[in-house]
């Protein structure tokens, strides 16, 4: 019996990381066929319109991941960590599947924001499920894991940009379709189940626990720690225009993702072993802090020899940094509230991008020069709180620390 539940288990985080692939893999194919898309699909040839646009889907996305993470959260905490990660795969199949057909950028922007409505809890909720099931040593490689999928997801999309992006968009939805009829195998987290047992469940009660002000000291810390990974995720796609406005954008952007995911490859097992090591999430998560103090005020680097190398070193901050903060969150929590925190904090860091996509797309409208200092001093400032939150926050690796929201069921 232990030997199957332990099969069943390793099955689990399989479908987990297909998932995530999935997810990595339609952020990547959108960055990378976005140019064409608009295109063929809308007869847009404008680049400077192309470069709105995309920044304009970017902000409908995100809004899709705000409020697909909140909701989804909520029902992972009352219904189940497996039963929402299979019904919100289906979502974002279906919508990703319709976009092949539309001509028209309104509903395209609707498909958009459901397809990431059902993407938005995918890390998170994820994250939560292996941290639950399995003891910390084997969730933090499982995490590492899980996020390593997703980068060769990110990977795949930027190997095989070169085909149509609807052979690219038909790959993920059918893709997608495989992993929800497959997620049924998904076992529920036993913590889940036993709280399940003991704590009397409402939606009204969730949310008044969240209110409670430690909960929401501890949210505001955790989202500041997690807007510096938001801001390099953000800013990286504005490189074509600010940098290098006289090169192919698809060009560039490719560059940039395998230099970049190669980065979050060795990030993620570097952070693994490190976190093992010392018995704390805060380790990788300094270094990284420091190194983008280092990176992301030193754009007069950038050039077309030096952007791989770049993108691979903000990589470095990219793997290691989201896969220790979203273990050391998801403990931060009592399994009352745990999905629904994780989720709002992905979510509300997501969010940050909204702010940042707004920013940038007046950016590109700028003189290079200036760009580059708002940048410079931007990144100086969410570097700076970011470590200090890091400092402030406790180290949960270890489980005798009590979870915040335990004491105030």
């Amino acid at each position: 019996m232990i030997g199957l539940r332990f099969v069943k288990h390793y099955r689990s985080l399989l479908l987990l990381c297909i998932g995530y692939f999935v997810d990595f893999y339609d952020l990547t194919i959108f960055s990378v066929g976005y140019s064409a898309l608009f295109q063929d699909q809308f007869s847009i040839t404008d680049t400077k319109v192309i470069h709105q646009l995309y920044f304009s889907v970017g902000i409908v996305q995100t809004v899709g991941i705000l409020l697909g993470a909140v909701i989804c959260g909520l029902l992972a905490d009352r219904f189940g960590r497996a039963c929402v990660l299979k019904y919100s795969i289906f979502l974002y199949s279906v919508s990703t599947f319709l976009v092949l057909f539309t001509h028209s950028l309104p509903l395209f922007f609707l498909l958009r924001f459901l397809a990431y409505f059902g993407l938005a809890t995918e890390f998170s909720t994820s994250t939560v499920l292996l941290v639950e099931s399995m003891p910390l040593g084997a969730a933090n490689v499982g995490v590492s894991l899980l996020y390593i999928f997703g980068v060769l997801g990110g990977l795949t999309a930027t190997v095989i940009g070169f085909l149509s992006w609807k052979i690219m968009f038909l790959l993920g939805s059918v893709v997608g379709l495989v992993v929800y009829a497959l997620r049924s195998h998904i076992l529920e987290s036993s913590v889940f189940l036993r709280y399940c047992a003991q704590t009397q469940y409402s939606f009204s009660g969730m949310l008044q626990l969240l209110r409670h002000r430690n909960v929401l000291k501890t949210i505001l810390r955790y989202f500041l720690m997690i807007i510096p990974y938001q801001a390099i995720i953000t800013i990286m796609f504005v490189f074509p225009a600010v940098f290098f406005p006289s090169l192919p954008v698809g060009f560039v952007i490719k560059k940039i993702l395998s230099g970049f995911f190669l980065g979050n490859i060795i990030s993620c097992v570097v952070g693994a072993y490190l976190t093992h090591i010392t018995k704390s999430y805060k380790t990788i998560m300094y270094i990284a802090m420091l190194l983008f103090l280092a990176l992301m005020t030193e754009f007069y680097f950038l050039n077309t020899d030096t952007l791989f190398l770049y993108a691979l070193c903000l990589g470095l901050i990219g793997g290691g940094y989201p896969v220790a903060w979203g273990q050391q969150l998801a403990l931060t929590f009592s399994p009352v509230i745990r999905a629904t925190a994780s989720n709002l904090l992905f979510a509300l860091g997501r969010a940050f991008g909204i702010i940042l996509n707004i920013l940038m797309i007046q950016l590109i409208a700028m003189p290079p020069m200036m760009a580059t200092r708002l940048l410079f001093w931007l990144d100086v400032v969410i570097g700076v709180v970011g470590l200090w939150m890091i400092y402030r926050s406790k180290n949960f690796y270890h489980s005798t620390i009590k979870t915040i929201g335990s004491e105030d069921k």
